[in-house]
């Protein structure tokens, strides 16, 4: 292979060999990876992972989910719809949820993909369509995803913290790309409005008031809530709701926490009302839920 990337940072050294199909992926569906990786599953992000591959193709598909590829080595034929699109080292492409893809190369190939849940978080990314271009931050991105990576296969306490440090990096490093997504606001009003976002996906359980979100971001209440619903399409209470349920659905699912424990941990005093919103929000109770998704 004849190309790398290269900065005072990071060099991304040519692969001697690369086998078919070697892969390290996170998912939101693996227990281990969640003991690194929390903040990502948190963000609703659904698989991470990086890849090399030998005159790959991948096949057309097409998913409800928003998807990034960055390549990192080689040249890659990209098919977003009906128009396929040519990339080289360190240029990202962003495919919005329902829209046919493929990966396809002739030769050996390194990249980095991502694989995130289409809910009100990332609603702004669809604003932009898909796109490609250039990545800025392609060696931060490649030292998070790796450090996470080689974490997830060490038992050491520091280095998984550090992990988790990196894993909020990462998700905020995601969430730049929303901001950027944002057009119809201001860039510094933007990005301090997908902090709060991002703040509730790591903390749902916490007392989060819309006057306590106002000031976070130094607006009225009644500015607050016109944001929200502008740029994520619904109130700041609902998006608290939404991410207090997916917390609880994955301590259903991974956790051993009685009822009133699993209600506790996502902010609510009272089983009843958190019951009554989770089949609200989730289509079933949360008993019903554990039995059906349960985790051995």
């Amino acid at each position: 292979m004849n190309s790398r990337i290269e900065t005072e940072q990071l060099i991304f050294q040519e692969k001697k060999t690369i086998e078919k199909g070697f892969s390290e992926v996170l998912g939101s569906d693996n227990i281990f990876a969640r003991e690194v990786a929390q903040p990502l599953f948190d963000s609703e992000i659904i698989i991470i992972g990086l890849t090399e591959r030998l005159d790959y193709d991948s096949g057309v598909t097409k998913r409800n989910m928003h998807r990034f590829t960055l390549l990192l080595q080689g040249e890659m034929d990209i098919r977003v719809g009906q128009r396929t699109k040519s990339i080289r080292c360190g240029d990202i492409v962003y495919v919005s949820p329902n829209t046919l893809f493929s990966r396809r190369s002739s030769g050996p190939v390194w990249f980095l993909y991502i694989d995130i849940e289409d809910s009100v978080l990332w609603k702004p990314l669809k604003r932009n369509n898909s796109y490609v271009r250039k990545y800025e931050h392609c060696m931060l991105m490649f030292s998070l995803l790796r450090n996470i990576l080689d974490a997830k296969n060490n038992n050491g306490v520091a280095t998984k913290v550090l992990a988790l440090q990196n894993s909020h990096a990462l998700v905020n490093l995601l969430m730049y790309e929303v901001a950027l997504a944002d057009k119809g606001s201001s860039s510094i009003e933007s990005l301090a409005m997908h902090k709060v976002v991002d703040q509730i996906a790591h903390e749902p359980e916490k007392k989060w008031t819309l006057k306590d979100m106002a000031e976070e971001l130094s607006v009225s209440v009644s500015h607050l809530t016109y944001l929200f619903r502008k740029i994520y399409g619904v109130s700041p209470m609902e998006i608290v709701i939404k991410q207090r349920m997916s917390k609880a659905s994955r301590l259903l699912t991974y956790s051993e926490l009685k009822l009133e424990e699993v209600s506790e941990n996502v902010g609510y005093e009272s089983v009843y009302s958190f019951t009554r919103l989770f089949k609200k929000h989730i289509g079933i109770s949360p008993i019903k839920y554990r039995k059906q998704f349960k985790k051995s």
